[in-house]
């Protein structure tokens, strides 16, 4: 008899301004999935809450010759994206802990997934993205529902056919305690 093991890679970005993680094979198999740029590239970090890039940044149009500022806030989404960005930030501080901190715990307080792929360019980065577990320790329903009000962008539940009506949010199911 010969046994085959198929092991399914799903790898995704994943982060608070783009909540769509956990697929139907997540949710039916009961399996995570890799998720990168957990800080949408250095957009979540805080430093670009005032919708101003920080000398040599990622975002700094001198030290980058593409636009990449532009990529990510689109100017029909600007407005919407800073005001997402300030009250993470205000967030953050009620809790605690940095920006970035928060939208790392947030991703990995998150069930649906298996493993984060997270990236440093400096020392005190990867301490704050160790600093991010406790977070997750004593991550809660409450800020849960705080980062929601900002974020709103909570994925529309899916038609559970056996009781038809509306699914539980899968966020919700993927962040029990």
């Amino acid at each position: 008899f010969f046994f085959f093991f198929f092991f399914f890679k799903q790898k995704t970005a994943y982060e608070m301004l783009r909540s769509l993680v956990g697929s139907e094979m997540c949710i039916r198999d009961r399996y995570g999935t890799t998720v990168f740029a957990p800080l949408a590239g250095g957009l979540l970090t805080g430093k670009y809450n005032e919708g101003v890039a920080p000398e040599n940044s990622r975002f700094d149009k001198k030290s980058r010759p593409s636009d990449n500022w532009t990529k990510l806030i689109k100017s029909h989404k600007r407005d919407e994206t800073l005001r997402k960005l300030r009250g993470l930030g205000e967030l953050a501080k009620r809790q605690g802990v940095t920006q970035s901190e928060l939208a790392l715990a947030w991703v990995i307080k998150n069930t649906d997934v298996a493993s984060a792929v997270f990236g440093a360019t400096k020392p005190e980065q990867v301490e704050q993205n160790v600093r991010a577990l406790s977070l997750c320790e004593r991550w809660t329903c409450e800020i849960e529902e705080e980062a929601e009000a900002v974020l709103k962008n909570q994925p529309k539940p899916r038609m559970d056919w056996r009781k038809w009506g509306p699914g539980v949010p899968r966020r919700d199911v993927a962040v029990q305690n």
